[in-house]
């Protein structure tokens, strides 16, 4: 049987991880597909583990590049050589879920309009985090209604994606000089040229605090900048109208918002340089002239920042401590779901 979609896996010196991964994509109720894992010249146990999977099952394939090209240039590397109809990311540290290539398949199938298929994920860290798209409504979204619908919501994780390949030549590879940001940017582009499906179930893991990308924490300004980019380059396309200007100010509002959290989280912690250029970018890109202040006063070095500092941890603590038993009660069967796969 020819292969109808190609997951692309790029690792870096993450065996153990890797392992996981392929054997969640090895679990789906679909056998028409192909893995393909790119290594970064990890020269480690990397491609042992790859060929005994190998060695099992032909549909696993493995390439190793002479030298590290970077992560984003290896996302590409096996984007750019896509031949099969569809095609899935899966980060070496993340896991697919039951029934995603079956479920994904279908729907695209179904509308031949559709570039992608988004479903949930659920977001791990030392403990459950969050469930993005699980409150999306469940649709076809025509181009570009799909793109309105992430500024209003956040953007899908691309773990629980499945790409239409064809759609490659309207949508262009993805673009590393985003960097944290590319795929933020690749899955806006796909959502303005092609239609989107949406699935708000969850049929990928996405782990956060390894020892690579998912662990380091971005400066909220350089987030904020990749956000301004996209909005930048389609706020005076052709098809804007009246519901495209409101989800672009809605997208602004609650950018603003998320930047300004992220900057008082690092004024906190002490991460100085973060918070004060994410000040900036507040008073200069979103109009907010009191954030600076506070964030100027929560990193000074004086009783007043400290005290503030002291305040904020503490109230980040008691709300932590009353939102966790909730979150695990609303979710537990998100929680449930992941078991199985968390162990693979």
């Amino acid at each position: 049987m020819a292969p109808e979609i190609t997951t692309i896996i790029p690792t870096f010196r993450r065996p153990r991880l890797l392992k996981r991964a392929i054997r969640s994509v090895l679990a789906q109720n679909y056998d028409a597909f192909q893995i393909c894992v790119y290594d970064n010249g990890s020269g480690d146990d990397t491609s042992a583990v790859v060929a005994e999977f190998a060695r099992e099952d032909s549909r696993v394939g493995y390439y190793c590049h002479s030298s590290n090209i970077g992560a984003w240039n290896n996302f590409k590397y096996g984007i750019d050589r896509v031949s099969t109809p569809y095609f899935n990311l899966l980060s070496d540290d993340d896991a697919l879920l039951p029934g995603f290539f079956e479920t994904a398949t279908h729907a695209l199938e179904s509308h031949p309009a559709a570039g992608l298929f988004a479903g949930a994920t659920v977001r791990f860290g030392q403990s459950f985090i969050a469930t993005p798209v699980v409150r999306w409504p469940e649709r076809f979204y025509p181009a570009p209604l799909g793109f309105m619908e992430i500024l209003r919501r956040d953007f899908p994780d691309w773990n629980a994606i499945l790409f239409r390949q064809s759609a490659l030549s309207r949508v262009g590879s993805i673009d590393v000089s985003f960097e944290h940001g590319i795929d933020l940017d690749f899955i806006c582009r796909y959502a303005v040229n092609c239609g989107m499906i949406v699935c708000p179930v969850p049929y990928a893991i996405l782990t956060l605090g390894h020892d690579h990308l998912s662990k380091q924490l971005y400066s909220p300004a350089i987030h904020a900048s990749h956000w301004l980019r996209i909005l930048d380059r389609y706020e005076f396309a052709p098809w804007i109208d009246s519901e495209a200007r409101e989800a672009f100010a809605s997208a602004r509002a609650w950018i603003g918002r998320k930047i300004l959290k992220n900057a008082i989280d690092a004024a906190a912690a002490s991460q100085n340089t973060q918070a004060l250029a994410a000040a900036a970018c507040l008073k200069e890109s979103f109009a907010l002239s009191r954030a600076p202040l506070l964030l100027t006063l929560m990193t000074a070095d004086s009783v007043l920042g400290e005290t503030l500092r002291g305040a904020y941890r503490s109230l980040h603590s008691l709300v932590r401590a009353i939102r966790s038993p909730i979150q695990f009660y609303l979710h537990k069967h998100d929680i449930r779901s992941v078991t199985a796969a968390l162990t693979l």
